[in-house]
């Protein structure tokens, strides 16, 4: 019969990775009762929040420097704000391959990250002398589709 161990709660605070690396090798043994499961439990729920703030923090950046792109009257660093919209687009693909069932709450998420990259762009519109009521207006307005972040045509 198998040893009955208390978790070492102690562990997980001191050296996470050592934890987890200890906490897979009791699973892949089948030593289930040595495991620290509530840990355990609350790590895989802690990936899960990860991703979906990886994929809100993405769709900000997007919907940020998409605003700046259409709102800015000026050319340069346009090329960079594409640039990073690219780069943003690749990673959300690589997150949503990674995690399929993400893909279900990008609209959800958008509407929420919409929100955070208007009073971003704002911001960064403002340090830069670009800002008036009307173009506070039109960022506030402007709406996307999950469809024009990730696929479509850059301003």
């Amino acid at each position: 019969m198998a040893t009955v161990l208390a978790p070492d709660p102690a562990a997980y605070d001191v050296d996470t990775l050592a934890w987890a690396e200890r906490q897979a090798e009791l699973l892949r043994a089948g030593r289930f009762l040595q495991a620290d499961i509530s840990a355990i439990a609350e790590e895989i729920e802690e990936l899960a929040g990860q991703q979906r703030r990886e994929l809100r923090n993405r769709l900000t950046t997007i919907v940020q420097h998409w605003l700046k792109l259409e709102i800015s009257p000026h050319r340069e660093p346009k090329n960079g704000w594409r640039q990073t919209i690219r780069h943003a687009r690749v990673e959300i693909g690589i997150l949503l391959e990674n995690s399929p069932s993400l893909r279900r709450e990008t609209s959800a998420t958008l509407a929420k990250a919409a929100v955070d990259a208007a009073m971003l762009a704002i911001g960064d519109l403002a340090d830069f002398g670009e800002l008036d009521r009307e173009r506070v207006l039109r960022i506030k307005a402007r709406s996307f589709t999950i469809d024009e972040v990730l696929t479509g045509k850059l301003p």
